[in-house]
């Protein structure tokens, strides 16, 4: 099985305007779909993709319940894109959003400091990790925008990560990508 982990999507009426601006603020990244559901299936099938894994991200405070609403329409609509929510770490509503994240079936929570100017040992982040923890639910922490050689940034990530690891493992339980819902 072929799975894509890192499928970005957005809503039609907003690609054209998305992705040239994202692709600048990530040094001018290339990107290889048009950015829409139908793009991504189209690509799929074109390279023999099984699975999508769909990162959805808030840019801006006020934007996460519209793109995590998104996120779990993609999700019902093509049972093979594993849709992640979103939160903005200065929404004043980002760690109460976890749940709804987790109500709405999506798979995870994604964080992309570059894109929300905020480092991960930022304290506008605490309540976010509390929250996405005692959910339950994964985090993908998007790293590839910061250069974690930077003395400066390595202790950041580094007590983001600290702080998300759980005091206990159950030795039994084996991590698994599915569906909550």
């Amino acid at each position: 099985m072929l799975i894509d982990f890192h499928t970005p999507i957005f809503p039609d009426a907003l690609t054209a305007k998305t992705l040239p601006r994202l692709s600048h603020i990530a040094y001018d990244s290339p990107y290889y779909t048009d950015g829409t559901e139908r793009g991504a299936l189209d690509a799929m099938s074109a390279w023999g993709v099984d699975r999508a894994v769909v990162l959805h991200i808030a840019t801006k405070p006020g934007q996460q319940k519209t793109v995590n609403r998104f996120a779990a329409e993609v999700q019902a609509r093509n049972p093979n894109m594993l849709c992640f929510g979103t939160v903005h770490p200065k929404d004043p509503g980002a760690a109460d959003e976890i749940a709804e994240i987790k109500a709405a079936g999506l798979c995870g929570v994604k964080l992309h400091p570059a894109y929300q100017a905020c480092y991960f040992g930022d304290e506008a982040y605490f309540p976010i990790y509390a929250a996405i923890e005692k959910a339950g639910l994964p985090l993908l922490l998007h790293l590839s925008l910061i250069h974690i050689s930077e003395p400066t940034r390595l202790g950041m990530i580094s007590y983001a990560v600290f702080c998300l690891k759980k005091k206990k493992k159950d030795a039994t339980r084996k991590p698994i990508l599915r569906r909550t819902s």
